[in-house]
């Protein structure tokens, strides 16, 4: 049967990709919420998607496994990051814009309530750190390509250094956030570094600016 023809509209695909979201998000909430409260090892698929109220088949749409279910949220303060930096006015420093950017991130992706939980178990295991670091690589490179995109073509080089460094300085200083207990303001910790990264870039800042 035709829906059109009864006035029932078919979802558009804005709305298709927004409900996949949604789902994403609710198995990755689940996923970092048990890993928490019951270990990375101990929790089982079968009990994440019974958190998140979906089928298991579900699951394995979006994730290859537990440690994708993990670290699948890191990619959604990477996206916003990205997002925030097409954003940023033309004629803005790339540093200020690179900044403002990180820090646009964590209040649009809930990230400080999630690195507090992710932290946790990701600080019992080696394996899962090095995982994180090799996420964390990928980011920067993702994060740089975006600010390179709005500089010119000679400034590329200058967008992965300054990338590299100030994210290298902010992801170290949340891991201490994370091992102080994270019990205050994330930006305690990382607010001063963003500051300091900002002076010392200052003459960067001033000869490179958005397009």
């Amino acid at each position: 049967m035709d829906r059109h023809k009864k006035g029932v509209p078919l979802p558009s695909p804005g709305h298709r990709e927004r409900k996949k979201a949604r789902t994403r998000e609710q198995l990755t909430e689940a996923a970092v919420r048990l890993f928490a409260e019951r270990g990375f090892e101990q929790t089982k698929v079968d009990e994440i998607t019974a958190a998140a109220d979906v089928v298991p088949r579900t699951f394995f749409r979006y994730f290859a496994s537990k440690d994708d279910a993990l670290f699948g949220w890191y990619d959604l303060p990477r996206d916003a990051t990205v997002a925030a930096l097409r954003a940023r006015p033309r004629g803005e420093g790339m540093v200020t814009a690179l900044i403002a950017a990180l820090e646009e991130s964590v209040r649009a992706s809930d990230a400080q309530r999630v690195i507090r939980l992710t932290g946790r178990v990701i600080a019992k295991s080696p394996e899962l750190q090095g995982r994180l670091d090799a996420v964390r690589t990928i980011h920067c490179r993702d994060i740089a390509n975006a600010l390179a995109h709005r500089l010119p073509r000679s400034a590329a080089v200058v967008a992965q250094m300054v990338t590299a460094a100030v994210t290298t300085a902010y992801a170290s200083t949340v891991d201490v956030w994370v091992a102080s207990g994270a019990s205050g303001p994330m930006s305690d910790y990382t607010a001063p570094v963003l500051k300091l990264a900002s002076k010392i870039f200052a003459s960067v800042n001033a000869q490179y600016v958005l397009r």
